[in-house]
């Protein structure tokens, strides 16, 4: 097409004047990414229990609770849904030993990946499905080889132990685990250890760790627990470990939720907190729309810096344009199509825009720049980054519309 090719003349005749343009345009988009992400970052924590937390029940955090799923149906009352995890005790592996979810709190939670994808479960695979952070080395579809730590004893002529020593494991004694995913080191955990919590103050934060706190190069492997039992099936070797939520029907008398509270305690070694569904999601919802709203000035000024430079950048360049749009208009090119010419020019400037901006996430990523910020990129800000380029371009589309409409052909010539 003659006006792309007339716009792609331009562009590399004026390219030292569009570099001011282009380079303030990935500012503006990288900008807009930072603001978004830092946004969706707080939500992407508290959206998956929203509709949980919306209903009477409770969230704990215990060291071990000898109560199961079906427990919680049988031993409280009013209850509707329970979400668990778990932890093996009976069993001393010679890896970390797994954090196992169940299917409905995995459900409701998936750590992002890196790559991969969950398994919740997959009858096919004899081998569990497991997730690990990137760290640990391992790889989608590699095999995590372990063994059952095993002792021999020295005994003296009464039968005292005297010595003990790790017992050699054979080729047939080691098991396997299948990554079928691999999540970031920065990446946040449901909470894996316990700690002091202000239940007047609490929000989502309380119940997530972060996995680079807890781990420093390892492996921390995390697995449904329909996948665990395809080796782990008896409920001696695990209890309920760490974060636990169990969701009321709505209405459930308040003598009720104590007696359930009881019920649950009676049963729970060593409790280290409760918090009431609904207040988690007060204070959730309270510390989210803070962070919107401390952004929003932030984002307004974005959108004015925008409107502003856009407008008097575009406007320049189509004053400037003037005698080239005269050339071709004398050569008989329709007004429409000199405007044609401008949309494409600035489609070129933006799409260079974009590719820088793009480059410099991919810098970000590579050499762990802007380590302070929270910079990350999905559908949302490919979103908001579209609409300003888009806006981009209608502004210059627009701009040379208005300047090209009005001005008079034989003014022009006479002018140049």
């Amino acid at each position: 097409m003659i006006q792309l090719r007339l716009a792609l003349r331009e562009c590399k005749k004026e390219w030292p004047k569009h570099i001011p343009m282009v380079l303030q345009m990935a500012c503006i988009l990288f900008l807009t990414i930072v603001s978004v992400s830092t946004v969706i970052y707080r939500f992407s924590y508290f959206l998956p229990f929203v509709n949980y937390w919306k209903h009477d029940g409770f969230v704990f955090y215990a060291d071990t609770v000898q109560m199961y799923e079906e427990d919680f149906y049988q031993e409280m009352t009013g209850v509707t849904d329970v979400a668990l995890s778990y932890r093996y005790t009976g069993l001393k592996l010679n890896i970390e030993n797994p954090l196992i979810y169940s299917d409905k709190l995995l459900e409701r939670y998936t750590p992002p990946l890196k790559s991969g994808k969950l398994v919740l479960s997959d009858p096919a695979d004899p081998l569990p499905n497991v997730l690990v952070n990137e760290s640990s080395g391992y790889r989608v579809g590699d095999e995590i080889r372990f063994y059952q730590i095993q002792y021999e004893y020295t005994y003296d002529d009464e039968g005292n132990v005297t010595d003990s020593r790790e017992k050699e494991p054979t080729e047939s004694d080691y098991q396997s685990l299948r990554v079928s995913g691999v999540y970031g080191d920065n990446t946040k955990l449901l909470l894996m250890n316990g700690g002091a919590v202000d239940s007047e103050l609490a929000d989502y934060r309380t119940i997530y760790n972060d996995i680079s706190s807890l781990q420093s190069g390892g492996c921390t492997i995390l697995m449904s627990e329909s996948e665990a039992k395809k080796y782990w099936n008896n409920q001696e070797h695990y209890a309920v470990f760490g974060i636990g939520m169990v969701m009321y029907e709505d209405g459930l008398d308040s003598s009720v939720k104590r007696a359930n509270l009881e019920a649950f305690t009676s049963k729970n070694v060593s409790q280290n907190w409760t918090l009431n569904n609904r207040d988690l999601y007060k204070d959730s919802h309270t510390y989210c729309f803070q962070q919107v709203y401390t952004m929003m000035p932030f984002m307004i000024g974005i959108l004015i810096l925008f409107f502003l430079s856009m407008i008097s950048v575009n406007s320049v360049s189509a004053v400037r344009k003037l005698r080239t749009y005269t050339i071709y208009r004398v050569c008989g090119m329709p007004w429409g199509k000199c405007l044609s010419i401008a949309a494409y020019k600035s489609l070129l400037i933006t799409a260079a825009a974009g590719i820088l901006c793009g480059l410099l996430m991919l810098l970000k990523e590579r050499f762990n720049l802007f380590s302070n910020f929270l910079v990350s990129f999905g559908w949302m800000q490919g979103l908001f980054c579209l609409l300003f380029l888009l806006l981009n371009m209608g502004i210059a589309v627009l701009i040379s519309a208005v300047v090209l409409r009005h001005a008079q052909i034989n003014q022009l010539l006479h002018e140049t």
